[in-house]
């Protein structure tokens, strides 16, 4: 299912991210496969969940065409501050800052 391909994903996502390699990992996928990762980190998360009888679809978070429009991308961004030993993860959504409570 999608839900199993993007848990993978993520996973694979997150060996990276605690790996010590200092080069770039790229992977690239379709539309299909970076939306339910985004779903799956949590990322535009409107607080409740998308029906016809939501009352604010003027100014959701969730735009599709927004979010994953073609050529849309995500990048997990390694960081470290010398003297600190936590690494920092910046996500970035189509070259975005994207903040999020889930990732913290």
């Amino acid at each position: 299912t999608t839900y199993k391909m993007s848990c993978l994903l993520l996973n694979d996502i997150i060996k990276d991210m605690e790996s010590d390699k200092t080069t770039p990992v790229l992977k690239f996928a379709h539309e299909e496969t970076v939306m339910p990762l985004l779903t799956l980190l949590g990322l535009f998360y409107d607080g409740e969940i998308m029906t016809h009888k939501m009352k604010d679809w003027k100014n959701r978070k969730m735009r599709v065409a927004r979010v994953t429009p073609f050529a849309g991308n995500v990048a997990f961004v390694k960081q470290s501050c010398p003297g600190d030993n936590i690494p920092r993860i910046q996500v970035l959504v189509n070259e975005k800052e994207v903040k999020s409570s889930s990732l913290q």
